[in-house]
C-alpha cells in the first residue's frame, strides 16, 4: 500500500497528468521529421544488408510491376467486349473473353506473389530487429541496459515492446511498402490495400494514360480532388496518432498494475483487504476507456473522410468522362470514329481514370498503417 501511495500520490489524477506530460514532451504521435527519422533508423535495423535482403525486396518490386502491367491489360479488355457485343461479333467476343480470363489469372497470381514475398521479408525483418533489441537490452559497459530501463521507467513494459511491437513494426512497414495492411491478425496485415511502390508506379502510368486520352483537365481534376482529402486527412491523422500514443500508455499502465497486484496478492491476503488495489485498477481502466472514446471519435472522422473519398470516386469518374466526351477530346485525338469504337473508348478510359483515382486512394489510405507505425 505504501508503494502504491509513494509512486502514485493521488492515484488516477497523477497517472493521467503524467501520461499527458509524456505525450506533450515527446510529441511522438505526430507526423514530423524526427518521427520519420526514428522510423528510418528502426527500418535500417530490420535489414542485415545481405544479398537475400536485396533479392527479397527486388522480388516484391518485380511482382508489383507485373501486377500493374497485367492489371492494365485487364482494364482494356472490357472495351473490346463492349465493341464485340455492339457489333454482334461472336469471334471477337470469344477472343476478348479469353484475354480477360488469362489477364485476370495473371493479375491474381502476381498479387498473391506480392503477399508471399512481403510476408517472408517482414518475418525476416522481425528477426533482425528483435536480435538487435536483445543485443542492446542485455548489454552495457558496467550495468545492463535492461536494469537502467526498468529503474528509470522511461519505457513502459519493455517486454511488450520487444515481443509485440517489434513483431508488428516490420509487418506494418512491409505492408506500407508492398501493400496488404488491411486485416488484423497475428502479423497485423492482410491482403487489402496497396503500398507506396504500387502507388508510385500506377500514379505515373495512369496519369500519362489519362492525359493521353482526355487531356490535362481530367488529370488536374483527379489530383485536385485528392489534394483536398489529403489535407483533411493530414490533420485527422496527427490528432488520432497522438491519442493512440496516450491510449497505448494507459493500456500499459493498466496491464502493469495488474501484474503488480498479482505480485502482491500475499500482502493483500495478509491484510485481508484489496480495496485500495481495486480502486486503483478501476481508475486505470476508467482512464483507458475514456481516452478510447476520444480515439473512436477522431478515428471515425478519419474513416468518414476516407469513405467519402472512396464512394464518390464514381461521381468524379463520370464527371471527368462527361467533360471529355462533350468536349470531343477522344474524337479529336482519333480514338474513335464510329459508335462501337466510342463505346470501347468510354469503357477503357473510364477504367483507366478510375485506376488513377484508385492509385490516389492508395496514397490516402496509407494514413491508417502510417498512424499505427
Amino acid at each position: 500500500r505504501e508503494r502504491y501511495v509513494n509512486v502514485n500520490p493521488d492515484g488516477f489524477g497523477y497517472c493521467v497528468r503524467q501520461l499527458f506530460r509524456w505525450s506533450s514532451e515527446m510529441d511522438s504521435g505526430k507526423l514530423s521529421w524526427s518521427l520519420i527519422g526514428t522510423i528510418f533508423r528502426l527500418s535500417s535495423r530490420c535489414q542485415s544488408g545481405s544479398m537475400l535482403d536485396w533479392i527479397s525486396i527486388s522480388a516484391i518490386a518485380v511482382f508489383v510491376v507485373l501486377y500493374v502491367v497485367f492489371g492494365y491489360l485487364m482494364l482494356l479488355v472490357p472495351g473490346n467486349i463492349y465493341q464485340a457485343l455492339i457489333n454482334e461479333d461472336t469471334s471477337a467476343f470469344r477472343t476478348a473473353m479469353l484475354k480477360l480470363f488469362f489477364t485476370t489469372l495473371a493479375t491474381v497470381t502476381a498479387r498473391s506473389m506480392i503477399g508471399l514475398s512481403r510476408d517472408l521479408t517482414a518475418n525476416r525483418w522481425r528477426n533482425y530487429l528483435t536480435l538487435y533489441l536483445h543485443e542492446e537490452y542485455l548489454s552495457g559497459d558496467n550495468v545492463p541496459t535492461c536494469y537502467q530501463v526498468c529503474r528509470d521507467g522511461r519505457v513502459d513494459n519493455p517486454d511488450q515492446r520487444i515481443v509485440d511491437d517489434a513483431r508488428t513494426f516490420p509487418f506494418t512497414l512491409a505492408g506500407i511498402f508492398a501493400g496488404g495492411y488491411g486485416s488484423s491478425g497475428t502479423d497485423g496485415i492482410g491482403d487489402l490495400g496497396g503500398g507506396i511502390l504500387e502507388a508510385a508506379i500506377t500514379l505515373s502510368w495512369y496519369s500519362f494514360q489519362t492525359y493521353k486520352r482526355t487531356g490535362w483537365a481530367s488529370v488536374l481534376f483527379a489530383y485536385g480532388w485528392t489534394a483536398v482529402v489529403a489535407f483533411v486527412d493530414y490533420f485527422l491523422v496527427n490528432r488520432t496518432s497522438s491519442l493512440i500514443v496516450v491510449q497505448e500508455a494507459l493500456e500499459a499502465t493498466f496491464r502493469s498494475s495488474h501484474v503488480e497486484v498479482k505480485h502482491r496478492c500475499e500482502d493483500m491476503a495478509f491484510n485481508s483487504t484489496g480495496g485500495f488495489e481495486k480502486d486503483y485498477l478501476n481508475s486505470c481502466v476508467t482512464s483507458a476507456v475514456q481516452n478510447m472514446y476520444r480515439v473512436i471519435a477522431w478515428r471515425t472522422s478519419l474513416n468518414s473522410v476516407d469513405n467519402f473519398f472512396m464512394y464518390f470516386l464514381s461521381f468524379v469518374m463520370y464527371s471527368a468522362l462527361g467533360v471529355a466526351v462533350f468536349s470531343g477530346a477522344g474524337e479529336e485525338n482519333g480514338f474513335y470514329a464510329d459508335p462501337s469504337e466510342k463505346a470501347k473508348w468510354i469503357a477503357q478510359t473510364g477504367g483507366i481514370f478510375i485506376s488513377l483515382l484508385s492509385s490516389l486512394t492508395i496514397v490516402i489510405n496509407l494514413n491508417s498503417p502510417a498512424s499505427n507505425l
